[in-house]
């Protein structure tokens, strides 16, 4: 909780009633192919060697880290979809609008996340996370978007 009122005031009106978005991020793992969810380390090894690492938690005790694929590596947006699952870019996100069934990938741009129009039509901030559902994501299921409109 924010003690000083003009910070906690800024919190609550800049980050939805004063909860900061969790910083957390996925990759795939080097070893196995599994998906893990963690906070992301790049760094350079003794022998000069880069390595990507998620590690599990900030904690030295209770730590877990892996070598993931740096091209896998993507961010929390912060959002949740209709079914609780946390919604992370590259992921393909379905919802319904006017103009019904729409798809796409969730992409970073000018410092917000956006749903690409990989159905055909424009590009969607995401604001409101209710009616889109997580159907996979751009590494595991690229055939969702095979013939669309998508990079």
């Amino acid at each position: 909780m924010v003690k000083n009122k003009r910070l906690r005031r800024l919190c609550a009106d800049d980050f939805g009633g004063g909860r900061m978005r969790e910083i957390l991020f996925r990759g795939k793992r080097i070893d196995n192919g599994e998906w893990e969810i963690g906070y992301y380390v790049c760094f350079i090894t003794g022998s000069g060697k880069v390595s990507h690492r998620i590690y599990s938690s900030y904690a030295e005790s209770d730590c877990r880290d892996w070598e993931v694929d740096p091209e896998t590596v993507e961010e929390y947006t912060g959002l949740i979809d209709k079914n609780g699952k946390k919604i992370f870019e590259g992921d393909i996100i379905r919802s319904k609008d006017y103009h019904g069934d729409r798809w796409g990938t969730v992409d970073y741009f000018a410092g917000t996340y956006y749903l690409g129009g990989a159905d055909g039509y424009s590009d969607e901030y995401i604001f409101n996370e209710s009616d889109k559902e997580v159907i996979g994501n751009k590494w595991d299921n690229p055939e969702l978007l095979e013939g669309r409109n998508d990079d």
